[in-house]
């Protein structure tokens, strides 16, 4: 009787990315569909169906959960879902169809009949209040509109606010009068 070997059993998925960024998904467009819809990613999806059928369960999706757990990965798969050319979403459905049930019909139906903006933000640990919190979404909103393609929003976010009086010399707060007053102490 020959040894078997895990050499013989386990392989070494060559492309494998460690950490999924958004500088992977530009730089490898199709790896999202690498992403395996398993339970929490069901889960997910479900919501965020519900959120856009405006369901009487429409709530904010706030992700959460131990470093290196696939979560910036399934947001990127489901920011890909919602705004790839359906024939690439088909693609990623025909492959895990199975995991995913009735949701495909459901996602299907919601590309067909709403046109959907993801803003989303990643590796958000550095927001400790509610303040924080309005910035980073203000500020993501506006980026992805710009991306998008749409003119800047007419209205100052509170950080455009806060800059805008930060930079303005007859401002109650002046950067320079601060360093001048102190540059000699």
């Amino acid at each position: 009787m020959s040894a078997w070997l895990y050499s013989d059993y386990i392989s070494i998925k060559e492309d494998f990315i460690p950490v999924y960024t958004k500088e992977q998904d530009t730089v490898r467009p199709g790896a999202w569909k690498a992403f395996i819809p398993h339970r929490p990613m069901r889960d997910l999806l479900e919501r965020v169906t519900k959120a856009i059928e405006r369901g009487p369960e429409c709530k904010s999706i706030w992700m959460n959960g131990a470093y290196g757990t696939g979560k910036t990965f399934g947001v990127f798969a489901v920011k890909h879902i919602l705004e790839d050319p359906m024939a690439e979403v088909d693609e990623y459905f025909s492959r895990y169809a199975q995991n995913l049930g009735q949701l495909v019909a459901r996602l299907r139906a919601l590309r067909e009949n709403h046109k959907v903006l993801v803003v989303y933000t990643s590796s958000a640990a550095h927001i400790n209040s509610h303040l924080d919190l309005l910035v980073e979404l203000q500020t993501r909103v506006e980026q992805t509109l710009v991306e998008k393609g749409f003119e800047r929003p007419t209205g100052a976010s509170l950080l455009n606010e806060m800059l805008g009086k930060m930079r303005d010399s007859t401002s109650v707060f002046s950067w320079a009068k601060a360093f001048a007053k102190h540059a000699n102490s």
